[in-house]
């Protein structure tokens, strides 16, 4: 649970935005809202409002930083800031919680599988993708740290963006995972048919 007093994040900002942060207040909690409308409602509202675009990176990462959860008031707003914050505010929220991956990978499954120097580097000038999905996998010392990670990682599946659907989550103890791309050179494809 988020204790009042905690930082609640809006990435957008109209009427449903304004109507977030006056139920955020009298529950205790402050507001944060990133909208590039310097008049807009939820903006003025809000204990903070970050007016810039909703794909800024400084703004997104300031979100992520300060925000226990963010909530999206909007139907435009970019995928990849979306994941991004996503990512971000799951990574913010474990240090939070005093949970410290020996190993943490985080992936936008469909965008990095196909561009993944580019959009690492934060450099993708492509065309929105329709969907990215974000994967999260991290080795932990210990069963409860593993369980919390997956506790972050499947409110996702109610808040997150892109829904939720293909949520899975497992905690099991293994010796090694490695996963690894190799150059499509490398690669000799080769199909045997016996019969039975």
């Amino acid at each position: 649970m988020i204790a009042p007093g905690a930082w609640l994040g809006v990435l957008g900002g109209g009427q449903l935005g304004r109507m977030f942060a006056m139920a955020a207040h009298e529950l205790g909690y402050r507001v944060m809202v990133l909208d590039p409308d310097p008049e807009g409602g939820a903006g003025a509202a809000a204990d903070r409002h970050l007016c810039a675009p909703l794909d800024d990176p400084a703004a997104l990462d300031e979100m992520a930083r300060v925000c226990a959860a963010v909530t999206v008031e909007t139907e435009n707003a970019p995928t990849t800031a979306l994941e991004r914050l996503a990512r971000d505010v799951v990574v913010s929220r474990l240090k939070q919680r005093g949970i410290h991956p020996k190993e943490l990978r985080t992936d936008f499954i469909g965008l990095q599988s196909l561009h993944d120097s580019a959009s690492n580097a934060g450099q993708w000038n492509g065309p929105e993708p329709y969907e990215v999905r974000l994967r999260v996998v991290g080795l932990c010392d210990n069963e409860r740290d593993a369980t919390l990670l997956g506790h972050e990682v499947e409110t996702l599946l109610c808040s997150g963006p892109a829904g939720g659907a293909g949520d899975f989550k497992a905690v099991r103890e293994i010796i090694a995972v490695l996963s690894i791309l190799l150059p499509r050179n490398r690669v000799t494809p080769e199909v045997v048919v016996e019969g039975y």
